[in-house]
């Protein structure tokens, strides 16, 4: 979905659009695809649930996965709360110096243990994926809350044997939809289950570059400039919180 701004996955754009659509296709649009449920939601208030035209998202945000016993057609789980729970598990066995594996495909001491219908490794790529889930109408009664954590990795870690330690973490844009109403609580659930102290930032920065990148015909060198000055500043105030912590830390051990 694009504005005047570029690619931008904004809801109140894809309304408007659904709006002139409609007025140039009228009966014929059949089905709405969008690619996250912040637009398609958008485009269900704005016309298709008056029209009873088929609507599907991406993301099972809360209101979405809701608005399926109103005739929202369906969404896609991307299973955030393993997404979240693998993030930091990676992160607690790197600082326990353990295998990267434990609590993850192999069971930790507090029975934590994810099942392979619900995640993947690539070892060529050195990474754990979550897997989709289609939810639709039989099954959406499952996923009503978003921000529950995950029922088999949700045991509390004995904080004698994983120490609490602090980490930090870049949300490249906290104003996501998915990113704001689903992952960062996830996250805040799973770390004090596993003894992790979170410091959040957001970079949104990263989405002017990757929208530069795809955009050939926007490298405007003047726009450039802008958006990597932005970029850079925003680095600039997380190596500046970064410094002020690590005092503050140090003036606490003495």
């Amino acid at each position: 979905m694009k504005n005047s701004a570029g690619a931008t996955w904004d809801a109140a754009t894809a309304g408007n659009s659904i709006g002139t659509w409609s007025s140039s296709f009228g009966e014929n649009i059949d089905v709405v695809v969008s690619n996250n449920d912040g637009m398609g939601m958008s485009m269900f208030n704005a016309w298709s649930k008056d029209n009873k035209v088929p609507t599907f998202g991406y993301d099972a945000n809360n209101d979405a996965v809701a608005a399926i016993a109103e005739g929202y057609g369906g969404t896609i789980s991307q299973h955030a709360d393993v997404q979240a729970y693998l993030t930091l598990r990676v992160i607690r066995n790197a600082l326990d110096g353990v295998d990267i594996d434990t609590g993850i495909g192999t069971e930790d001491e507090a029975g934590n243990v994810l099942s392979e219908d619900v995640y993947t490794y690539n070892e060529e790529q050195r990474s754990y994926y979550a897997l989709n889930v289609a939810v639709t109408a039989d099954n959406y009664q499952e996923f009503t809350d978003s921000t529950k954590v995950y029922e088999p990795v949700s045991k509390q870690l004995d904080e004698k044997e994983h120490a609490k330690k602090k980490v930090w973490l870049n949300i490249y844009n906290a104003s996501d939809n998915f990113l704001s109403s689903t992952y960062q609580p996830l996250l805040k659930n799973y770390d004090d289950l596993l003894n992790l102290l979170q410091y959040s930032v957001s970079v949104a920065a990263y989405v002017g570059l990757i929208d530069l990148a795809l955009q050939p015909e926007w490298t405007d060198s003047a726009m450039l400039l802008s958006d990597l000055s932005t970029f850079l500043a925003a680095h600039a105030f997380a190596c500046f919180f970064l410094l002020v912590w690590r005092v503050v830390d140090l003036l606490v051990e003495r």
